[in-house]
């Protein structure tokens, strides 16, 4: 799950963080490396490429899970 927000603070003070959590399938390969070397990698390269994705200021975090 990858995890972006902005924050902006509205006219009384009030912060407003939004936040996008993308949810996707790895391909069958992914079952070759573990969850921490693929989210590992994920974050590295979104890091470097963070205009990838529309809107992202900055990557927070990377999770791979098993279902």
């Amino acid at each position: 799950m990858l995890r972006f927000h902005y924050q902006h603070r509205l006219g009384g003070g009030t912060l407003v963080t939004k936040k996008a959590l993308i949810e996707v399938s790895l391909v069958d390969e992914s079952v070759e490396r573990t969850n921490r070397q693929i989210a590992d990698e994920i974050f590295e390269e979104l890091t470097e490429n963070v205009q990838a994705i529309p809107w992202a200021a900055r990557i927070e975090k990377t999770i791979v899970k098993n279902r």
